[in-house]
């Protein structure tokens, strides 16, 4: 075969991608539409400025894409001798009213939150897009998984060669003929991904009912198994072994970071096991390593599963350790099958989308079962500390530090956990703190009745110094911020703690006119035709002469957070061309061995406008 018949091999026909998933690439092409218009939104106006329903619209046609893709496969497969465009017809309005019913579940609210709900039902759907035609595959099951992976491979091997020749000669035309809008290079990166990576990968994919006895593992990829991945996988199964000898020798429990060290490993020696299935008649080695890992991996799971338990003896069930318990039991289910039978491909991913539905979907789901086991734990501190009498909650003074965080920890587990991304507000109608069955969805009264304040959290800097956060009382969006900057036409948002390592950090190109910087802790806005500086703003000065107003008090030798009036909370300053405002939400401060009080971390918001 020369050369150029192997490229030819390679590099597909777009066409027949196309005419084989056109509602798929047509999901894909419309995906990157809507990108495409909300990067220029957020070029122009920043963000927070893209509109929720646009954001919502970009998720739901993602999800479409793989959906479609999938239910194109169920046609191929089960019904090939009807009609394709009945059938395509009815696999366009199953999409439409799926869609429709996530939306309703899952983005209903005024903010993306179900993050991880969403995610899944991506998973999930691209999981049956590879289990469809492995089902009842004779033999070469193994090769179809090896033909997809080794096509993503391909694909975005190509992607990236792709979007790097187009950057460069953007990049070119802009510095030698015409400027061009920087927004041009990420609306070049979703075309590669939405429109020409996603045609290319299902351009070259094999057809379900394919048959697969002629196809050959490439060379190369032998070479990668052979001598790369399976040596390193037994390398690190002995260190594991060796620990394991460790804890036998001295009698400890294990560690609860033994968990991840051994089943994310594993995981990846499961997917290794499958790729590799098709060498193994043809390689000693290899077919040796595939019968004997799951032999050898059993003992590391069992010993991940004991030291996860332990953690869950101690401190309950938190969302993190629900998913370590029900993949190290997926995975010890697969390895004891793996043992006694061979054909595993569609048991393995059959049964890893019940465990996502279990997990993720089901009533006794990660986030349900962590709640219900910390108010169990919580409800267990409170008498055990007598903070519970008569039925009642009641303060008890005597309480050490020690008690008083470990009870502070459970309820910022069940107030704030997998709720980051609400304000305060939102966080405070949380219906997670239930001890004893009573939901307190203002947490404020079940503090107040155990007499639960802001030191019970202090015993965590006792030999780190004094810790003092000053926050303004709730933070607000972006878009709800501009209608209170009262004149001024730039907003930006700045976190000290993100960026405080970094050198030089470009926040934002706002407008034709300017550009706004981060380095260090200074803010500067350059005028965008000869990058000349036009105002230099140093924060730690700023919030230097803010803490020096009598709210503030930075001499006391407690660690404490203390809410501010917003208005304190400004500094506002101006120069020939410029005025601006900084608008502090929060400074985090702490004091040093010294005795000296430095500014940790902070959140503001920069605006300014010409004068």
């Amino acid at each position: 075969m020369t050369v150029i018949e192997k490229i030819k091999k390679i590099f597909p026909n777009m066409k027949k991608g196309i005419e084989r998933f056109p509602i798929t690439v047509s999901f894909s092409v419309i995906t990157f539409g809507m990108l495409s218009y909300a990067i220029r939104i957020g070029e122009l106006k920043g963000a927070d400025a893209i509109p929720l329903e646009l954001k919502k619209m970009i998720i739901l046609l993602i999800l479409g894409i793989l959906i479609t893709a999938t239910l194109e496969l169920i046609r191929e497969k089960y019904f090939f001798n009807r009609n394709i465009t009945v059938m395509r017809g009815i696999s366009f309005i199953t999409v439409s009213v799926l869609l429709f019913f996530i939306k309703i579940i899952y983005l209903s609210d005024k903010k993306i939150s179900n993050f991880s709900e969403l995610f899944f039902i991506g998973v999930i759907s691209f999981l049956l897009f590879v289990l469809i035609p492995v089902i009842n595959r004779k033999s070469d099951e193994e090769k179809y998984i090896q033909t997809v992976s080794l096509n993503i491979v391909v694909t975005i091997a190509f992607s990236v060669v792709l979007y790097l020749g187009i950057i460069a000669i953007i990049g070119a035309v802009d510095v030698l003929l015409i400027n061009i809008d920087n927004m041009i290079y990420m609306q070049s990166f979703v075309f590669t991904v939405f429109v020409f990576g996603l045609t290319f990968f299902l351009s070259r994919l094999k057809g379900v009912n394919e048959n697969l006895e002629e196809y050959e593992t490439d060379v190369l990829f032998k070479i990668l198994m052979k001598f790369i991945i399976i040596p390193l996988i037994i390398i690190y199964t002995g260190v594991l072994y060796l620990y394991l000898g460790k804890i036998l020798i001295q009698m400890r429990m294990p560690k609860g970071v033994i968990s991840h060290l051994v089943l994310w490993y594993t995981v990846f020696s499961l997917f290794i096991i499958i790729m590799i299935t098709p060498m193994v008649k043809n390689d000693k080695m290899i077919n040796l390593f595939r019968k004997n890992f799951p032999k050898v991996s059993i003992p590391l799971i069992i010993l991940s599963l004991v030291a996860i338990f332990k953690r869950i003896e101690q401190y309950g069930v938190t969302e993190g350790r629900y998913y370590v318990v029900v993949v190290a039991l997926w995975l010890l289910f697969c390895m004891f099958f793996y043992i006694f039978k061979t054909k595993m491909v569609v048991i393995i991913i059959g049964t890893f989308i019940s465990v996502i539905f279990l997990a993720i979907y089901s009533p006794i789901n990660a986030k349900n079962i962590s709640i219900l086991s910390q108010n169990k734990r919580l409800e267990k501190l409170l008498i055990q500390n007598g903070l519970v009498k008569a039925g009642k909650l009641v303060e008890n003074p005597n309480l050490d530090n020690n008690t008083k965080s470990e009870i502070q920890s459970v309820v910022d587990y069940l107030l704030y956990n997998g709720n980051s991304m609400y304000s305060v507000k939102e966080r405070e109608k949380t219906r997670n703190l239930k001890p004893f069955g009573k939901i307190y969805e203002n947490p404020d009264d079940f503090k107040n009745s155990i007499g639960m304040d802001e030191s019970w959290k202090s015993y965590y800097l006792e030999d780190k110094g004094i810790n003092i956060t000053y926050r303004i009382a709730e933070d607000i969006g972006h878009n709800d911020y501009i209608s209170k900057t009262y004149g001024y036409e730039y907003l930006v948002r700045i976190y000290g703690y993100f960026v405080q390592n970094m050198d030089h950090q470009v926040y934002k190109k706002f407008s034709e006119k300017y550009i706004i910087m981060k380095n260090n802790d200074e803010i500067k806005i350059l005028d965008k035709e000869d990058e000349k500086e036009i105002l230099n703003v140093n924060i730690n000065k700023i919030l230097t002469e803010i803490i020096s107003k009598k709210e503030f008090n930075v001499e006391n030798n407690k660690s404490m957070e203390k809410i501010i009036p917003e208005s304190i909370m400004e500094y506002m300053g101006e120069t020939e061309k410029i005025k601006y405002k900084v608008a502090v939400k929060y400074i985090n401060m702490k004091k040093d061995n010294n005795g000296t009080f430095f500014f940790k971390n902070y959140s503001l918001d920069f605006c300014f406008s010409e004068k």
